[in-house]
């Protein structure tokens, strides 16, 4: 069974959609159940980030590698939007 390809969530689910596609059979995990995993692994990540951090600097801006992360996760975003959307479209 596949999802025919004119039904695309909507945009701010696209990125979570492009993980659930792109994740191949890993060991003993099916692929649906590994791109499900991924997906909630993304999330338990941000979640957890708060407690990672333990600088007493909280400002960006005497933190430069936070800066390059930052941008990292809002290129990796768009990106797994554009590859998320519906094909021949872009962002």
């Amino acid at each position: 069974m596949q999802t025919p390809p004119h039904i695309v969530p909507e945009w701010y689910f696209l990125p979570f959609y492009a993980m659930l596609r792109s994740v191949p059979d890993i060991l003993f995990t099916p692929a649906k159940l590994a791109g499900v995993i991924a997906m909630f692994g993304s999330i338990f990540l941000l979640f957890l980030l708060p407690w990672l951090d333990t600088s007493r600097v909280r400002s960006a801006r005497f933190r430069p590698i936070y800066k390059w992360v930052f941008w990292l996760l809002i290129i990796d975003v768009l990106v797994l939007g554009w590859v998320g959307g519906p094909k021949g479209t872009s962002l």
